[in-house]
């Protein structure tokens, strides 16, 4: 079930939905139509957790997918280390934690950090490296 999720969110991502003028439709709107009210929002999160543990899609596409986690995060219950591990790995650097603002918004919001105040950086947490040992991401 999930590699038919995981094609159903590869033709999403590769929509030009989001340069075309006067289009009231977002990807996150045709995710969550489309995707998470047929397979559930648990099946579908495990569906963005494998995107963005491959390494075969683009800078743009995984930001597509911090999209949807963020929008997400108002109507579903989220698994907040993973989400938070593999955003900042995928998005993040370990020098400036907070130059992604998407992934930022993300991590402080799951972690109910300050969002100006924060000296907190994911990439040096150590239950955020052990969720990425244990994703295999690093050794």
């Amino acid at each position: 079930m999930i590699s038919n999720i995981i094609k159903d969110i590869d033709n999403i991502l590769k929509l030009d939905i989001d340069t075309v003028e006067n289009t009231d439709i977002t990807k996150y709107d045709l995710t969550e139509r489309d995707i998470i009210k047929k397979y559930g929002w648990e099946n579908t999160q495990q569906a963005l957790f494998q995107i963005l543990l491959d390494n075969n899609y683009s800078y743009s596409e995984y930001y597509t997918v911090a999209e949807i986690f963020w929008n997400a995060l108002l109507d579903y219950e989220t698994d907040k280390d993973t989400t938070v591990a593999l955003l900042n790995y995928r998005l993040s650097s370990i020098e400036n934690p907070y130059e992604n603002n998407l992934v930022w918004s993300i991590t402080q919001t799951l972690y109910n950090l300050d969002y100006c105040y924060s000296d907190y950086n994911a990439l040096k947490d150590d239950k955020i490296i052990l969720k990425l040992q244990e994703l295999g991401i690093i050794l």
